[in-house]
């Protein structure tokens, strides 16, 4: 091998080495980009989640305070203890699918990166 030779297959070494920092910061970017607005996606429901609840809670005990017997403000505490209940489980659910998603649309950028650094390698060596 030349030196001619040696230097063009350093000088293509190192475009390589390149483009993949490249892709690198790029797939990086993508993900951090797909995070931070899954963070605000996660914070939104959340907040509008609690709004809900708490708009929910001051109807019952707005309910609760006009009523006359204590057996009403029981069954209504009741009736409102369930009903706060199902929507904590059914909002949990809710934002751990949620959380689920952002998780997976903020690695697929460095997952789909490392998959072609993977294939441009193996590709070098079957060569």
């Amino acid at each position: 091998m030349g030196n001619n030779e040696m230097a063009g297959n350093v000088a293509k070494a190192l475009e390589d080495i390149n483009a993949a920092v490249v892709n690198y910061v790029n797939a990086v970017a993508k993900s951090t980009v797909a995070l931070w607005q899954g963070i605000d996606e996660i914070t939104k429901n959340v907040s509008g989640l609690s709004q809900e609840s708490f708009s929910k809670a001051m109807n019952a005990y707005t309910e609760i305070a006009a009523m006359k017997s204590s057996q009403e403000v029981l069954a209504k505490q009741a009736e409102f203890a369930k009903a706060a209940f199902d929507s904590s489980v059914s909002n949990s659910t809710k934002v751990s699918e949620l959380a689920q998603r952002v998780a997976k649309d903020a690695m697929d950028p460095l997952a789909k990166n490392a998959n072609e650094v993977v294939n441009s390698v193996m590709n070098k060596i079957k060569k």
